[in-house]
């Protein structure tokens, strides 16, 4: 039985790094958005 690697790795490697650095910034901005205002409602 062979199994096809091409199938599982990316064919550009740049790209999913840059997807995924990109969607890493996504979660820590989401985070701080949420954060922030849970911050200051904690804070009365």
């Amino acid at each position: 039985m062979r199994v096809n690697v091409a199938a599982t790795l990316p064919a550009r490697p740049g790209i999913a790094a840059g997807l995924l650095t990109g969607g890493v910034l996504f979660l820590i901005g989401g985070v701080l958005l949420i954060a922030g205002p849970l911050r200051r409602v904690s804070r009365h």
